[in-house]
């Protein structure tokens, strides 16, 4: 498994990173009027989201919402 950590010291992306960035591109999300993230809640998905997409509506999956609810 891929971490999308990196520590708060280091200057660069993590790779997970590096690939969310090829793939917005890829995809020009840059174009888009609206952007909606669907992830696990973990801080290191939404940190990625926050510096790629800013703007962008972040949302915790059905699966792990239920897991934090029950």
């Amino acid at each position: 498994m891929e971490s999308a950590a990196t520590p708060d010291t280091s200057e660069h992306r993590s790779a997970f990173a590096e690939r969310v960035l090829r793939e917005t591109n890829r995809r020009c999300f840059g174009e888009a009027p609206r952007i909606a993230v669907v992830a696990d809640g973990a801080p290191g998905i939404w940190n990625i989201t926050r510096d790629l997409l800013p703007g962008a509506i972040q949302s915790v999956d059905r699966f792990h919402v239920k897991q934090i609810l029950h």
